[in-house]
């Protein structure tokens, strides 16, 4: 690459290196039980929505690795907080008592235990709203809005009660286990991205995707949701359910899951208020026959020992936010090409964190400093959507 005007070839290293240490202090570069991680949200007046976390679980049959990533939307964190907070331990609440009857636990039994621990959680949130008003809609449309307000209020705060404000938030859901016997299992509940790469036999490298794309740009989706919703032209509607969100599954956004009632008489008149710009009227109309969001995950397993001594597979968790930072300079639309790429050219040997460097490679790496330091020092009125990643050599 040329230097920029009016820099010397060395001027712009220097830049280049003084940008990539930028990075990684902006984006919290950081090892987790062997992962190398970041969380990237360059503008500091946002709080970012990501949320992840590497554990090892030492369980009666061996250790286990888990691995979240979890992207929080809504414009609030009570969702993703929660669901950080609590679902990795009832993944290994129910793990442990299932290893505790039988030292080896099969693939169908793990896939259920993530599918029906990211199912619970949701349904928690939803039961947490219920219970407000035990009468349902009946209940409801027979109180004033300061009867409700009252209801929803909690003193201690001014503001409504937590389990009111999971309830308007929401989270996906990317979950990674690894266990004793080496095979791999990840559930995917949103458009949270879960790659896996190894070496081929010619010394090159292929990326398989793990994880299910679940929003309505992806035709399976939305055609799904539309089988679902026989004679609702606008349960997909321009390229989001009913109209407002990109997701076709998720945990919370019960907005999307409960009668219209709760929507306009209860969230709406919850503290803080929706922000302006979330024009929950439009979804009003289009609600007929709900839950519009699904919180059933994908799962697919992987024997690692299956792959060979050569295969040196890398597992990619990641939020959308790398897929939008790739989609600012590459053609593929595709991010396992994009990783493909970057694990051709990558150097490991000389990488400190392999997730800052896929991180660096989306801002377009050493080729594109000028437009990475727009990104990396924060664009004025412009956010950036947040990324997390964790990358893992198994």
């Amino acid at each position: 690459m040329p230097p920029l005007d009016g820099q010397s070839d060395s001027a712009q290293t220097v830049s280049a290196k003084q940008l990539r240490s930028e990075l990684a202090r902006v984006s919290v570069a950081t090892v987790m039980y062997g992962a190398h991680t970041i969380a990237f949200q360059p503008r500091t007046e946002y709080r970012s929505e990501d949320r992840h976390l590497v554990e090892d679980w030492k369980l009666s049959n061996g250790t286990w690795k888990f691995i979240g990533v979890f992207d929080g939307h809504g414009a609030g964190h009570e969702a993703v907080d929660f669901v950080f907070e609590t679902l990795p331990g009832m993944i290994k609440a129910s793990l442990a008592s299932a290893v505790d009857a039988a030292d080896v636990v099969s693939t169908t039994t793990i896939e259920d235990i993530l599918v029906r621990s990211i199912s619970d959680i949701d349904d928690r949130i939803k039961a947490d709203l219920l219970n407000f008003f035990p009468g349902g809609p009946a209940q409801i449309s027979k109180l004033t809005d300061n009867e409700i307000k009252r209801a929803i209020r909690d003193p201690e705060t001014g503001n409504s009660y937590v389990q009111i404000m999971r309830a308007r938030t929401g989270t996906t859901a990317l979950v990674a286990l690894i266990d004793p016997l080496k095979s791999l299992h990840v559930a995917s509940l949103g458009d949270c991205e879960a790659l896996l790469g190894t070496r081929n036999g010619l010394g090159g490298w292929e990326v398989k995707t793990l994880s299910k794309r679940h929003n309505a740009s992806n035709k399976v989706e939305a055609d799904r949701v539309r089988a679902e919703h026989p004679g609702e032209a606008e349960c997909i509607h321009q390229g989001r359910t009913l109209g407002l969100v990109t997701l076709t599954r998720a945990i919370g956004d019960t907005l999307f899951k409960l009668p219209p009632i709760y929507t306009e008489r209860v969230l709406a008149l919850a503290t803080p208020p929706f922000h302006e710009n979330y024009k929950f009227g439009d979804l009003l109309a289009r609600n007929l026959t709900p839950p519009y969001l699904s919180n059933r995950a994908d799962v697919e397993h992987v024997d690692l020992a299956s792959l060979g001594p050569n295969a040196m597979p890398v597992l990619i968790l990641c939020s959308d936010g790398l897929c939008d930072l790739y989609s600012r300079r590459s053609q593929t639309r595709d991010i396992a090409q994009d990783v493909q790429l970057w694990l051709t050219t990558l150097t490991r040997e000389s990488s400190d964190n392999l997730a800052l460097e896929l991180l660096w490679d989306a801002l377009g790496g050493d080729d594109r400093i000028e437009a990475a330091s727009k990104i990396v020092r924060g664009m004025p009125g412009r956010r950036v959507d947040d990324t997390t990643v964790v990358v893992l050599q198994l």
